[in-house]
């Protein structure tokens, strides 16, 4: 029956651990240190790779479906004639209608900014591997110019539903 007790001291005895990686008794850099013995330069490459093309899609995938939103909030502001009736007899509903339409357009630009900076820390990580030219990945980094012409192009229509929503 002894042999069934759990021995604290030999379960953490470092001689007897596996050689899995235990992250959370290690610093950050021993943890990186420990993951580049272990990985190859190709795999940490087709990694980071696969993140870099999925945060460029996902950047894409999520502004149509919060174009696709707003363009509906357009659309119902514009068609519901009850609803616009309803929030000019009410304009404090109105107003709140807008803050709450324009946190939702702030809280666009902050998911577009970490969007932004996961491609960049990616495009960054792949170039310092060096295991292929940044030419053949750099076409999957977000570009700057994506993320500002997305966030003009939410504001715009927030606006626009805001003026529909107060005036119309």
């Amino acid at each position: 029956m002894s042999s069934l007790v759990f021995d604290c001291r030999t379960a953490n005895d470092p001689g007897r651990m596996s050689p899995a990686i235990p992250v959370k008794t290690m610093t950050t850099r021993e943890r990186d240190k420990k993951i580049d013995q272990i990985a190859t330069t190709a795999e940490k490459f087709d990694t980071l790779f696969g993140l870099l093309k999925d945060n460029y899609a996902g950047v894409f995938d999520f502004e149509f479906k919060n174009v696709t939103v707003l363009t509906l909030l357009l659309g119902w502001s514009l068609a519901s004639n009850d609803a616009r009736s309803f929030l000019h007899t009410h304009p404090r509903i109105a107003y709140c209608a807008c803050g709450a339409l324009l946190l939702y357009v702030v809280l666009l630009l902050v998911s577009f900014w970490k969007f932004y900076r996961r491609s960049l820390l990616t495009y960054t990580q792949l170039s310092e591997l060096g295991y292929m030219p940044t030419e053949y990945f750099r076409v999957r980094r977000i570009q700057p110019y994506t993320v500002v012409s997305f966030t003009v192009l939410n504001w715009t229509l927030a606006f626009i539903i805001s003026a529909v929503i107060l005036f119309a």
